[in-house]
C-alpha cells in the first residue's frame, strides 16, 4: 500500500470499480455476549473511557435503565459505530467513484443452542452466502434459513457476475445513493435502511470531528 487508506481514498488513488460492502450487527458479540448484563458504573465506564465528554450524550441516544437493558444498548451502540465507519467510508470513496457501491447490514442469527447469546456475529452470513448450512447439522436450519441462503449466495453470483447484485425474484438492493445510505438489511427482513439515525449521525460526526474513531471496538 503507497499510503494510508483514507488518504488513498481522499484524494481518488483508488481503483474505481463497483463495491459490495458491509458488517454485521453483533460482530462484538464474542467479547460481549447478547446475554450478559451491565452495571450502572460499567456502563457509564464503557461511555466515559471511548466517548471522554460526549458520554452522557451518548447515554442519551441510547437509554437504557436496567443491567439487561444497558447490556443491550452498548450492542446498539457498538453496531452504530460500526455504521458510522461505513458512513465515513463512503463519504471518501463516493467523492471520487463512479461505479456503483452496496452496502449492508446482516442482521439474522444463526440457530442453535447459543444462537442467543451471539446473535449476528462476525462471519455468520458466510455459510449463507456460500450455501453450506448442511456443514453444520448442530443448529437446526429451517426453511427460512434456507430461503435466506437461496437469496444471499444469489446477490454474491449476480454482483460477481455483473456488479450488481439485484436479479429476478430478489428484493431490491438499491445503491448507496451518498453516505448517508440506503444500507439494506440482509436477514429474514431484506429491505433498505438509512445509514443512521440523524440524532445518532450527527453526535458519531461531532465525535470524529474531535478526533475520536469510529469502528468496532
Amino acid at each position: 500500500m503507497p499510503d494510508g487508506v483514507d488518504h488513498l481514498l481522499a484524494e481518488g488513488r483508488s481503483q474505481d470499480v463497483p463495491v459490495l460492502i458491509g458488517m454485521n450487527a453483533n460482530e462484538r458479540s464474542a467479547s460481549s455476549p447478547l446475554v450478559s448484563t451491565l452495571s450502572g458504573q460499567q456502563w457509564r465506564a464503557f461511555l466515559q473511557k471511548n466517548f471522554g465528554a460526549m458520554g452522557p450524550k451518548f447515554a442519551r441516544l441510547y437509554p437504557a435503565n436496567t443491567a439487561r437493558q444497558r447490556a443491550l444498548a452498548k450492542q446498539a451502540l457498538q453496531c452504530d459505530l460500526g455504521r458510522a465507519a461505513l458512513y465515513h467510508w463512503a463519504q471518501l470513496w463516493l467523492a471520487h467513484a463512479q461505479k456503483p457501491v452496496y452496502a449492508y447490514l446482516w442482521t439474522h442469527a444463526e440457530p442453535g443452542p447459543q444462537s442467543a447469546k451471539w446473535g449476528a456475529f462476525h462471519s455468520s452470513e458466510i455459510p449463507y452466502v456460500f450455501q453450506t448450512l448442511d456443514r453444520s447439522p448442530d443448529r437446526s436450519f429451517t426453511a427460512l434459513d434456507r430461503a435466506i441462503a437461496a437469496h444471499m449466495s444469489a446477490y454474491w453470483v449476480n454482483f460477481v457476475r455483473t456488479g450488481d447484485p439485484n436479479g429476478v425474484g430478489l428484493p431490491h438492493w438499491p445503491q448507496l445513493a451518498g453516505p448517508q445510505g440506503p444500507l439494506m438489511r440482509l436477514g429474514a427482513h431484506m429491505q433498505p435502511l438509512p445509514m443512521l439515525r440523524p440524532a445518532v449521525l450527527s453526535d458519531m460526526q461531532a465525535f470524529r470531528a474531535q478526533g475520536g474513531k469510529t469502528g468496532l471496538f
